[in-house]
């Protein structure tokens, strides 16, 4: 949260989560958070808790950004958004051509590219990953979107480093 807030384009903070008991610790946890937006909706369909803030904060561009990258560059988020704009792009993120490492994943989308998503896609999986029908990089969903996306790509290739945390092997590194 602390290094989402150091970015420049970055105006609310939504954590979107589940309305299972099991996320009540970490709701506790975070209405000691200033400036943080705690949106609880469906356990299973994180897709629909997109849609819901989105609608509430009437947004333009929504990020995605997970629990699992707590080493998240505020450059990159500020990069991101910076592509999406300039190309004009429906989708812009840094994992369409994987050169950053990973643990520093940013995808930003429009809302009309999230209203179009949330009414077509119908997997469990691509309800639970968010931007699988936006990207469509998933060869085991057969429904993509037809989206105009654009990627942010480093200059050097740090996609074999992993930043993310998402085992215990990557807590202990």
């Amino acid at each position: 949260i602390n290094r989402v807030r150091l970015s420049k384009l970055v105006n609310k903070i939504y954590i979107a989560t589940g309305v299972s008991s099991l996320n009540d610790p970490l709701v506790k946890l975070l209405h000691k958070e200033k400036s943080i937006n705690i949106y609880r909706g469906n356990d299973e369909n994180v897709l629909s808790r997109f849609y819901a803030i989105s609608n509430i904060e009437n947004a333009d561009i929504i990020l995605r950004l997970t629990g699992d990258c707590p080493l998240i560059d505020p450059n990159i988020i500020d990069d991101v958004i910076k592509l999406l704009i300039k190309s004009n792009a429906d989708y812009a993120s840094n994992i369409l051509k994987r050169t950053f490492p990973d643990g520093c994943d940013v995808e930003a989308f429009t809302a009309n590219t999230l209203n179009k998503t949330y009414l077509k896609v119908i997997d469990k999986y691509s309800k639970e990953h968010v931007t699988t029908y936006m990207h469509g990089m998933n060869e085991l969903i057969k429904k993509k979107g037809k989206f105009k996306k654009s990627s942010l790509e480093h200059v050097a290739d740090f996609s074999k480093l992993r930043w993310t945390l998402d085992e215990q092997k990557d807590l202990e590194f």
